[in-house]
């Protein structure tokens, strides 16, 4: 990938601790990258602006948290919302609880699709690049509990629930090397049909090319991860490890996000546990 922008950031601390850091970014639209069509002709990306921020307050508080953004636009449509927050609590010094949750909203226009031999696309050296918009929706959190019991024992938690879903939309082919043109099927050429979760693309109006077929790419996946870690040194240099993991994960073909829904299918899937024993002993005097 060949880049050309322009990038400016600061960091500010403040006497209470408090700090701030952000970046701003554009791009001049002089940039060029062969990693979308996977390897094939070199598309020249969008001018695109994006700005990010945190700001943090003092961590040495029973009490301190942070939050921050990422937005992007850029000149085809595309554009990301990113926010995020973090939560920590120390009620005493040997209990830390955090939770960090994000949530991120996106439209792409160059989603890649599949890629298609076909002699008469001369235009991309014989084959055709399929190409689609898609909006995306993604939610997760981080819990963590540590507790520390005494020097000798303590137990650490983590929970991580995730869900992510992409809806496709406009499915096109890419049309010239160099550009960031896209002839969209049933609007600019040919036609597309959808049936029994495929679909059918026929790209030229003749008959001439053969058909593309491809599954229907919506998607919505669920996973839960979890684990639990209890430590206990019963010698010096000798230690006794007890350890639970779960997992949980559900895909279903659909692109939508519907938190109701999701949050129901997220601990609805079927666990997978893991537990695990592990014994070290020192043995030098």
């Amino acid at each position: 990938m060949i880049n050309d922008g322009y990038t400016q950031g600061g960091f500010i601390r403040f006497e209470n601790l408090w700090n701030i850091n952000y970046n701003l970014n554009y791009g001049s639209g002089n940039q060029y990258s062969d990693r979308i069509t996977r390897g094939g002709p070199i598309l020249k990306m969008p001018q695109s602006g994006s700005f990010n921020m945190n700001i943090n307050s003092n961590q040495n508080n029973k009490v301190s948290f942070n939050i921050g953004t990422y937005q992007r636009k850029d000149a085809s449509g595309e554009f990301d919302n990113n926010i995020w927050v973090g939560l920590n609590f120390m009620p005493v010094p040997s209990v830390q609880i955090s939770v960090s949750p994000q949530y991120n909203y996106q439209k792409d226009t160059d989603q890649y699709v599949t890629t298609a031999v076909d002699p008469n696309a001369t235009q991309t050296f014989g084959r055709r690049y399929v190409f689609a918009d898609i909006k995306q929706h993604t939610l997760m959190t981080s819990i963590r509990l540590n507790w520390t019991f005494s020097p000798t024992m303590s137990l650490q938690t983590y929970v991580r629930p995730f869900i992510s879903t992409g809806e496709y939309s406009r499915f096109k082919e890419f049309a010239e090397p160099g550009t960031y043109n896209f002839d969209v099927y049933g609007t600019d050429k040919g036609s597309i049909t959808r049936s029994n979760g495929m679909y059918t693309v026929s790209p030229d109006d003749n008959g001439n090319s053969p058909d593309i077929n491809f599954s229907d790419p919506n998607f919505n996946f669920r996973s839960v991860q979890g684990n639990a870690v209890f430590r206990w040194e019963y010698m010096p240099g000798s230690t006794l490890y007890f350890v639970w993991q779960q997992q949980r994960s559900d895909f279903a073909g659909v692109g939508n996000f519907d938190i109701g829904r999701d949050l129901d299918g997220l601990f609805s899937a079927k666990p997978t546990n893991v537990f695990l024993v592990k014994v070290s002993y020192w043995f030098g005097s």
